[in-house]
């Protein structure tokens, strides 16, 4: 018999009044604006039937009582980054990858691996980008790819860890598991 019980809820984002079809979510911690707590970092993406932002980045700030969520629109970066017809893969990771003691998030949509800083506010700044870790044939619904941030190499910085499960399920093709670091 555990003691967890729910502390605090928040409405991040309201469907948008057209049709959206499947959604993507994840969630990573960190502290991101270099205050004692850690913060979340709310992923998601989604498709649609029209034009316009469809993979969103929310820094969401817990009050010290574990009571509130703040989220604010101001405190989230945007992108047009799903095809109208086929979902991306989504991950997400955070670590102080930059040494400089506030973690940056990797936000990875797709082929592309997007770094986010964050300011004292919780603003999301794009930082850099690593493209093309997925060729377009090896997404498929068999295929995964997984993202992580640690320090591999013990100098205080974080690496982005990658490992992709490639499978093409036609004859001759093989299963591929992958794995990359990045610093």
């Amino acid at each position: 018999q555990g003691n967890i019980v729910a502390m605090a809820s928040t409405n991040v984002f309201t469907k948008p009044g057209y049709t959206d079809y499947e959604i993507n979510t994840l969630v990573s911690t960190g502290d991101y604006d270099a205050i004692a707590d850690d913060e979340i970092a709310l992923g998601f993406c989604f498709f649609q039937d029209q034009s316009g932002d469809d993979t969103y980045l929310y820094l969401l700030d817990v009050t010290d009582s574990l009571n509130t969520i703040v989220s604010s629109t101001g405190h989230r970066a945007t992108l047009n980054a799903v095809s109208s017809n086929n979902i991306e893969p989504l991950s997400i990771a955070s670590g102080d990858m930059d040494g400089k003691g506030r973690d940056e998030i990797a936000f990875g949509i797709g082929s592309n691996v997007n770094i986010y800083a964050s300011n004292d506010t919780l603003l999301p700044i794009f930082q850099d980008q690593l493209s093309g870790f997925f060729d377009a044939s090896d997404i498929n619904r068999y295929s995964d790819h997984y993202l992580a941030v640690g320090d591999m190499d013990r100098d205080d910085k974080s690496e982005i860890v990658i490992v992709k499960n490639s499978y093409i399920r036609a004859p001759g093709e093989f299963q591929r598991i992958n794995t990359y670091v990045y610093g």
